[in-house]
């Protein structure tokens, strides 16, 4: 029943546009209903079933007029499905079923001909087709979002390279850091994940089309030619292997999800940490908040927190998928097909996660006062001036620890020169500690300069960082952009 009276939820800000992406991914499928696997497979089992036809007319199976006419009942049903028009029988089972039925029905092929469609293949390098094609399209799809998301943390990244925060350990503010180093550490372990997905797609990228029901066949296939027409980089050849390891390209596809979302999960929970009202240190942008049906003032970090539940139910996929995969008798087990549900509810748990938190990330207002705040609690400087003292003292470490630690006892939030000079005088009255130099470890402003190393936070080595990110997503970007291409020449029916 449709209620045209709202718009949205009751705890919506009229005067914020709220983000139905946002909406959408923190409500689920709690009032939205899943696609039918099969459904979801059609087009793909379509692209996959043109090419046999095609290599089957290649081999000279079928005549040209023959394989011209079952093509053309094939667009046809791809373009019905386009429309919403082709609706999947269950009596028959599943969409390579129904795609028979429909092309040898009377109104198209009939069955002398439709029922030659079929010749050289089962359904079980039929599926495993259809499911490489969508996995392919879904990795592509998935790394170009995530692509996006990195190209805006490189970007934000180098806007706060000077936004002061404090660094955290075991939940408590350590040492000095900045928003823009923190950044960067979400676009670095995200650029991995990237290189994760051009290598799931290199390994569901391969042909076992041809490998019938995993045994061969006496029909004289060109697998070759089948595989070049999809634009598969090669061809699976141990038929066997074809069909035993269905489960595996999903596996391989799911460990890169897995990855991504746990890195996002952490970026979730530094934002949840971070947003508190009583750490207000970042501001969320409105539309990315949900409310409460109850309290009229909340605004929730949702998305956070469904990313980590969605990651949830993603490792558990993940372990299923692994789990189906480890038993089984060489050949075709029914086991398998549940790695297609397993897969495609773990590309729909995830695929819009990373163009959630391109958006939070563009739209996210560091409170700059706070953060910085943050810098003049709890001695941050502490360390930093441990280092300084080793180097001017010439002396240990671990007698700099002990001298700094027992400073800190006795301050208060902040380490003061004549205290300093006073406990490292009972301790080492030949050490020189100049004012000049304490008040540039003990700055904040002035102590992120000096961490200018490799990968460090300072805003010289944040520039220099994104210069080597910058080259690194480049490449992924140039290799992502030839697979899509790839992939979109491939039957463009």
């Amino acid at each position: 029943m449709k209620n045209k009276k709202n718009s949205g939820p009751m705890w919506a800000i009229k005067s914020t546009n709220l983000s139905q992406l946002n909406l959408r991914y923190t409500s689920d499928r709690d009032v939205t209903a899943l696609p039918m696997a099969d459904e979801i497979l059609t087009p793909y089992d379509i692209q996959g079933t043109i090419a046999h036809v095609k290599q089957l007319n290649f081999i000279k199976i079928l005549k040209q007029t023959e394989t011209n006419k079952i093509i053309k009942s094939l667009k046809k049903a791809y373009k019905l499905h386009q429309s919403n028009k082709f609706p999947l029988n269950p009596d028959l089972e599943d969409i390579h079923m129904n795609l028979e039925a429909f092309v040898s029905s009377k109104k198209e092929c009939g069955q002398q001909l439709g029922g030659r469609m079929h010749t050289a293949r089962s359904r079980n390098d039929q599926a495993a087709t259809a499911m490489r094609l969508y996995m392919r399209d879904m990795c592509l799809q998935i790394q170009s979002a995530l692509i996006k998301l990195v190209e805006k943390l490189l970007i934000k990244g180098l806007e706060h390279s000077s936004v002061l925060m404090a660094g955290i350990t075991h939940h408590q503010n350590a040492v000095l850091s900045s928003l823009g180093h923190l950044y960067y550490s979400y676009a670095q372990s995200l650029i991995r994940d990237i290189q994760r997905f051009e290598e799931a797609f290199d390994v569901i990228n391969v042909s076992p089309l041809g490998a019938v029901a995993g045994y061969g066949t006496t029909w004289p296939l060109d697998r070759n030619y089948s595989a070049k027409l999809l634009n598969f980089d090669d061809v699976l050849s141990n038929t066997i292997d074809c069909v035993t390891n269905r489960w595996e390209p999903e596996a391989e596809l799911s460990g890169a999800i897995c990855f991504m979302m746990n890195h996002l999960s952490t970026i979730s929970q530094d934002i949840i940490f971070c947003s508190t009202s009583s750490n207000p240190a970042l501001q969320l942008p409105v539309e990315f908040t949900t409310g409460s049906s109850v309290m009229p003032q909340k605004r929730n970090p949702d998305f956070a927190e469904a990313t980590k539940g969605r990651t949830a139910l993603i490792h558990g996929a993940h372990s299923s998928l692994l789990s189906i995969g480890k038993g089984n008798v060489s050949g075709y087990n029914k086991d398998t097909q549940w790695t297609k549900y397993l897969i495609m509810d773990t590309i729909n748990t995830a695929k819009d996660a990373p163009e959630i938190f391109e958006n939070v990330i563009n739209k996210i207002k560091p409170n700059k006062e706070r953060l910085f705040q943050q810098t003049q609690e709890g001695f941050l400087s502490a360390t930093d001036l441990a280092d300084a003292l080793v180097r001017e003292g010439k002396i240990p470490f671990r007698t700099s620890y002990l001298i700094i630690k027992e400073i800190t006892g006795q301050c208060k939030d902040v380490i003061d020169y004549e205290n300093f000079s006073s406990v490292l005088k009972k301790h080492d009255s030949k050490i020189k500690f100049s004012k000049e130099l304490f008040e540039q470890v003990t700055n904040p402003s002035k102590s992120i300069t000096l961490k200018n190393h490799n990968g460090g936070p300072a805003p010289a080595a944040i520039k220099k960082l994104k210069t080597k990110l910058s080259s690194k997503l480049n490449q992924l970007i140039k290799i992502n952009k030839k697979n899509k291409l790839k992939v979109k020449n491939a039957l463009n029916f």
